[in-house]
């Protein structure tokens, strides 16, 4: 009995030591996992998985890996494959973009490494796509004005106004859902450039008279019953023009401020209502002067001292000389203007399309390219001032190297609460038939320009991006707000009680 233990331990310790043997120490093993879960999911842009070694190709097959809805638990469609780029990695391009905020599950089974063929243990993992681009919809579409370009716009009660196309047609309406009806449109006038009001029953509108080749402001004391034609300048577009009461409560002259020019022109006026008659400031540059700058886009009345105003011009290409847009100020009501140094747009922005003076004498200026910017009180130095640039957030243009493709078009700060504040623009998204087409933009701010939110239109698809392009702001108070763009658009500021609350599709 000893004698056959003896052998059996023999036996046992031959077998031991073939096994040893068997082990070979220089073998490579490895761990297939995955590594991490997607947290962030562009939801227009495939899902990538990443494993720690790379993978057999044969083994990625359908129901190796599931990409299923978390909250349904019904698998989303698609197709997988091993990224060109690395074999450790898996993309899962969906049948269809992902939606926002959705919970995603993804389960991987059955996956095997290229080197040892090692399988995957089972493995689960959640992620929650972003957000929607646009929580906050504010906005609402008020009836259609006639489907032209609107340029400007004057809210002169209660939700109602004045809205001005391109063609000149001068349209009231809003309140209620109102439908806008013509009340101003003179056959000889091929355009309409601006119109502003002081009061319910008192405004001004400037239109050209082509044939005369002139500019005919007209002003209205019947609150849009009647238009007279007051004024008018020759030989010069005048595209902008503000009225301003502050401090003449009770008199019978606003003070007032105004803008035109051509390509290598930039004209300033002031009307005078006691001769009915216009002041003019003209700047005529040759076509080889490197300050030369274009037509006024936009000009703002500081909110107290209607001696400081803040103007921008345009740029455009013509070779071989390009002319650029330009911050302009007056620090005696318009007597005299001159070009903040410092302030001529960057090559890729090339115009300005808008601007809004700060009590403490800080202009804001948007234009081309997305240009958003802040100049510290230009009204107090001579010198050069240099720009603090502001970016929005939300907004890629589709190409950088066009200043049309992203254009920031207008921005007003609220009289009565100057914290807060709204830019709107237009963003290049593709050609109809060689026509570019544009999506609207919409930002507001509420701590005086340092946050932007970018915002939407109830009811508009795409959770609300979905809307022409947007041209000009009329801001009477932090809750009376209007914008108008393209085809006939006019939209009209309806937040929720309170403004904090958001809304999503």
């Amino acid at each position: 009995m000893q004698f056959h233990s003896r052998r059996w331990l023999a036996a046992a310790c031959v077998m031991l030591a073939l096994a040893a043997c068997d082990d070979d120490p220089t073998e490579p093993t490895e761990r297939l996992t995955l590594v991490g879960c997607p947290t962030n999911v562009d939801v227009n842009a495939p899902l990538s998985l990443t494993f720690s070694v790379p993978l057999n190709a044969a083994t990625v097959a359908p129901g190796a890996i599931v990409v299923s809805s978390a909250e349904t638990g019904l698998e989303i469609p698609g197709a997988f494959g091993i990224d060109p780029a690395s074999a450790s990695r898996v993309t899962f391009t969906p049948s269809s973009p992902f939606r926002f905020s959705e919970r995603v599950r993804v389960r991987v089974q059955n996956l095997r490494s290229a080197t040892t063929n090692t399988p995957i243990e089972v493995t689960l993992c959640e992620f929650t796509t972003p957000a929607p681009p646009i929580t906050q919809l504010y906005w609402r579409e008020l009836p259609n004005a006639g489907g032209n370009l609107l340029v400007a716009a004057a809210i002169t009660g209660d939700d109602v106004g004045f809205v001005l196309s391109n063609t000149g047609i001068l349209s009231r309406g809003g309140a209620f859902d109102q439908d806008f009806e013509i009340r101003y449109q003179e056959p000889r006038f091929v355009a309409g450039f601006d119109v502003d009001f002081v009061s319910p029953t008192r405004g001004f509108a400037t239109f050209s008279e082509f044939r005369r080749s002139r500019t005919v402001l007209v002003e209205t004391t019947t609150g849009g019953a009647r238009f007279d034609s007051v004024a008018s300048v020759l030989l010069d577009n005048v595209t902008r023009i503000q009225f301003d009461t502050t401090g003449r409560v009770g008199t019978n002259t606003p003070f007032n401020a105004m803008g035109g020019g051509g390509t290598y022109q930039t004209s300033f006026y002031r009307y005078l209502s006691s001769t009915r008659t216009f002041r003019a400031v003209k700047f005529d540059f040759a076509s080889n002067d490197p300050n030369a700058s274009g037509q006024v886009q936009d000009l703002d009345i500081h909110p107290t001292d209607t001696a400081r105003v803040a103007a921008v011009t345009a740029g455009v290409r013509v070779p071989p000389v390009d002319v650029f847009g330009w911050l302009w100020i007056t620090t005696n009501g318009g007597a005299s203007w001159r070009q903040v140094q410092g302030s001529k747009a960057p090559n890729l922005v090339l115009t300005y399309w808008g601007t809004a003076v700060r009590p403490n004498g800080d202009v804001w200026v948007t234009g081309g390219n997305g240009y958003a910017a802040r100049f510290a009180n230009p009204f107090g130095t001579m010198g050069a001032v240099t720009p603090t640039r502001v970016a929005l957030p939300g907004i890629v243009s589709i190409d950088t190297l066009n200043p049309d493709a992203l254009v920031l078009t207008d921005i007003q700060f609220a009289p009565d609460d100057q914290s807060r504040g709204w830019i709107i623009g237009a963003r290049l998204i593709g050609q109809e038939n060689g026509v570019p087409r544009y999506e609207g933009l919409i930002f507001e701010t509420r701590d005086g320009g340092t946050t932007w939110t970018r915002q939407g239109v109830a009811g508009a698809p795409n959770y609300g991006a979905e809307i022409p392009r947007l041209n000009r702001l009329e801001v009477r108070s932090s809750t009376s707000v209007w914008i108008v763009g393209d085809g006939g658009t006019v939209l009209r500021y309806a937040p929720p009680t309170g403004g904090t609350s958001t809304t999503t599709p």
